[in-house]
């Protein structure tokens, strides 16, 4: 539990290996300070360097070691080829120690693996931490495992997992481990909706208690507060995360709609276009990227992200070993599929995520699935679709109020409006200009709302209204609300009065 003061003992172990040139010492300073786990949304450049600065003495290392040492930089790197090459290195020596480190390396650097092959590689991973007897790594397998069940939907096997990785945790008897259970009390509280027991824990439990510099508490707490907030409309309320996490790649794919939940759409729309899209980029992070896709009407870059997404289909989507599980990979994917005008595609999606979302016993995704899906529906206007979206959008309503999702509650009222109608009438037109959420807001603008008003029927706060009503004057060239809602009227976006 002692972090800071390891981490002095180390970088002096350094020290003392470089005045005396004895590699092997640096080496091994280098492997301490790395250490079993990766701090959550941190890069340290410190440990880089130490890791470079020792792999340059590798003539001089044992092989074993120089495996190690690689397998722990492909981990600092984030290096799916370094990773690879540590593996390969490992399997040809046959030692089951740099061969789970090589293993491990492999799995952290590989996040966009699909579910399956990334469960393969957790069982060794298992197997080879048994072997070795390293408790630490048994309890890292048993926490890799978790992930694995929840991605592949199985909840119980999950639980199994979570079992193993408190046993070990407790047997460490290490301060640090402390967090382990409330890690994974975070994770079933927002799976469940429990999202009052997300804040109590991230505020007052073992994770929020853990210090800046450990790497099991380290922007865990931060990271369910940040998903409990947006599915209660209540972002703005934190302190500014674009700039909360700078250095971590797979950050740059949730910045986009952090961005637009926010109300900043011009620095979302750049995000996007910045952010990494290819087959190293977590599935996670994929489905982020396509919400932001869909609410930004990126077409081009949709084609993209669904071509790299699919093959996620039929699995939930796991938040690395933070286990915060954000649902079934075919929630976005249908997203995608409509944006793109394909709705036979989107409702096939959809209908697999609410099967994924109830073998989770996941509420809140199951709640934005169905909501989804009625939309498609209703749009797509087949004779039975109208009934089906009904069926759909009762239990959703009253799950989305009572969970306290207030934008999506917000959402289902809106199409609970349009059933209720003799005849569905057409969502206002498209704007190229707009995103689907300053649509919403021009629609509400037209009709003469106040932006406190707009704040309440749309369940968000003033500064993000104020921040979408300033885009849409902006883009659309309007100098004052007035002439807002004319150009809304002349080009049908002012909706059905």
């Amino acid at each position: 539990g002692e972090a800071a003061t390891a981490r002095q003992a180390f970088l002096g172990a350094a020290a003392a290996g470089r005045a005396h040139r004895d590699h092997r010492l640096l080496g091994r300073a280098a492997l301490g300070l790395g250490g079993v786990w990766d701090p959550a949304t941190v890069l340290d450049e410190e440990l880089r360097g130490m890791l470079a600065e020792a792999l340059a003495g590798a003539p001089h290392l044992e092989p074993e070691l120089v495996v190690e040492l690689t397998a722990r930089q492909a981990r600092a790197l984030e290096d799916l080829p370094l990773a690879t090459r540590a593996v390969a290195q490992a399997r040809e020596l046959g030692r089951p120690g740099p061969l789970l480190a090589a293993l491990v390396a492999l799995h952290c650097a590989a996040d966009g693996l699909d579910a399956d092959r990334r469960h393969t590689l957790t069982e060794e991973i298992a197997a080879l931490a048994e072997t070795v007897g390293d408790r630490e790594r048994q309890v890292q397998a048993a926490l890799m495992l978790a992930r694995s069940r929840l991605e592949h939907a199985d909840r119980q096997g999950a639980a199994a997992a979570q079992r193993r990785a408190v046993d070990g945790a407790a047997a460490l008897r290490g301060e640090q481990y402390t967090a382990v259970p409330a890690l994974f009390g975070l994770a079933w509280s927002y799976l469940d909706g429990r999202f009052g027991d997300v804040e109590r824990l991230a505020t007052e439990g073992p994770v929020a208690e853990r210090p800046a510099e450990d790497p099991l508490g380290l922007g865990l707490a931060r990271l369910y507060l940040v998903a409990v907030r947006r599915e209660q409309g209540r972002l703005a309320e934190l302190p500014d995360l674009a700039a909360s996490y700078p250095n971590y790649p797979a950050a740059r794919c949730a910045l986009p709609v952090l961005l637009l939940d926010t109300g900043r759409t011009d620095a979302a729309r750049a995000a996007l276009a910045a952010a990494p899209v290819e087959a190293t980029t977590p599935p996670w992070g994929l489905a982020l990227l396509a919400e932001a896709c869909v609410e930004l009407a990126d077409r081009s870059r949709a084609v993209e992200v669904y071509a790299l997404l699919r093959r996620h289909t039929g699995h939930a989507l796991v938040l690395s070993n933070a286990l915060l599980c954000l649902g079934p990979a075919d929630r976005p994917l249908g997203m995608l599929a409509g944006l793109l005008g394909r709705p036979q595609d989107a409702v096939r999606h959809f209908e697999t995520a609410l099967t994924v979302a109830r073998r989770l016993g996941a509420r809140p995704a199951l709640t934005r699935t169905r909501i989804d899906l009625a939309g498609v529906l209703l749009d797509r206007g087949r004779p039975d679709d109208r009934a089906r979206a009904r069926q759909l959008l009762e239990p959703a309503a009253a799950d989305a109020a009572e969970l306290g999702m207030t934008t999506l509650a917000a959402a289902a009222e809106r199409l609970r409006s349009r059933l209720q109608s003799s005849a569905a009438p057409a969502a206002p037109a498209a704007d190229p200009m707009l995103t689907r959420r300053e649509l919403e807001v021009l629609t509400l603008v037209a009709r003469g709302l106040a932006n406190k008003q707009i704040a309440r029927t749309l369940e968000v706060s003033d500064k993000t209204v104020k921040a979408h009503v300033s885009n849409i004057l902006a883009k659309v060239g309007a100098a004052d609300r007035t002439q807002a809602a004319v150009y809304a009227v002349r080009h049908g976006l002012a909706g059905e009065p």
